[in-house]
């Protein structure tokens, strides 16, 4: 089938979206169709949805055979997701749009002069891991042999990498994307909304890649809120930490208890350790972090309140601690030294 050249906006950016009407793609639509800075959108699928949204016209194209060129042309970003995963017994028809296909998305991408390419990457083209740690992107993406989904994703990351060093000198990645930067470097970071665009240089891609559940200290030991300040202590030089959560009978978390609240608060006013309870040192609402926050929250969240330990929270319950050294070990020196100087003035 022929594709047809789809006329520019007036104004604003034009966003191309191909497989726009699988999961991922319907969710991408509706969020550009929700973003002012988004004056159009072209969803293109092999077959027409009932549904529409603000902004969006609909182009039927096959990928693996119709001429692309023209529906892009004059767009500010193509964001690829077309995935075929069935049939799964099928490995001819799934290469054909997947790994054929994909390639056929990117040349027409640079044969239309288009300023910024993001390609749907996946867990899945990496090669096996370790079991007892995690790792980062530098991870091979050769994929696992026995499955035809990580054999095409590890394929079309092997044809991403010879097409992104030709069409720009400094090639941006992101987990879950990539983002293909052309000609223009200006023009295409400038093309896609804030929130789908890659972080800008390796720290911030880092950060935003951390989460709180990644680096805390699972399962933390409480200290109930009915025990004395002495039993804390004790506690404390027993599993070699400087800081406890406090709980209430409910586990629900109270505060935090830390050494300097034993010597400031009660050592140093005469009170007996074995007289005071954690509870009563458990002031006002206790500062924490959702788990699955990433770190640029960890950071905001340590250097407003001054403190060096948050209890992290899912729903609501209490899954770990996020200490200093935590961060210290995750993140890259410029940001851990920024937190250490904010926390450490008064």
């Amino acid at each position: 089938m022929a594709a047809q050249q789809v006329p520019p906006p007036a104004g604003g950016s034009r966003i191309v979206v191909v497989g726009a009407t699988g999961n991922v793609g319907t969710s991408v639509v509706q969020a550009l169709a929700d973003d002012p800075d988004v004056d159009s959108i072209v969803g293109v699928a092999r077959r027409l949805p009932e549904w529409t949204a603000p902004r969006t016209r609909w182009m039927q194209a096959d990928i693996a055979e119709d001429d692309l060129v023209e529906l892009f042309r004059g767009a500010d970003a193509v964001i690829h997701l077309a995935w075929l995963f069935q049939p799964t017994h099928d490995r001819i028809t799934t290469w054909r749009n997947n790994a054929l296909g994909g390639p056929r998305v990117f040349d027409a991408v640079a044969a239309a002069g288009v300023p910024a390419l993001v390609c749907a990457s996946s867990v899945g083209a990496y090669s096996p891991g370790p079991k007892d740690r995690t790792v980062d992107e530098s991870w091979p993406t050769d994929g696992w042999p026995g499955a035809a989904y990580t054999i095409e994703k590890a394929y079309l990351e092997r044809v991403l990498d010879a097409f992104e060093p030709a069409m720009t000198p400094t090639p941006p990645r992101a987990r879950q994307s990539k983002e293909r930067q052309m000609s223009d470097p200006d023009r295409a970071a400038s093309a896609l909304p804030a929130w789908i665009r890659p972080p800008t240089n390796r720290t911030e891609e880092v950060i935003a890649m951390t989460t709180a559940r990644e680096i805390m200290t699972p399962s933390p030991t409480c200290i109930r809120a009915s025990e004395t300040v002495l039993d804390a202590a004790t506690r404390m030089a027993e599993l070699d930490v400087g800081a406890l959560p406090i709980c209430g009978e409910d586990n629900r978390l109270k505060g935090m208890l830390t050494d300097r609240d034993i010597v400031v608060k009660v050592l140093a006013n005469g009170k007996d350790p074995m007289a005071v309870h954690a509870g009563e040192l458990a002031q006002g609402e206790a500062v924490t972090i959702g788990a699955d926050d990433d770190a640029r929250e960890i950071l905001r969240t340590m250097s407003r309140h001054k403190v060096r330990r948050l209890p992290v929270i899912d729903g609501h319950d209490m899954v770990g601690i996020v200490a200093f050294a935590d961060v210290a070990r995750a993140l890259p020196d410029a940001p851990v030294g920024e937190l250490l100087e904010a926390v450490s003035t008064d």
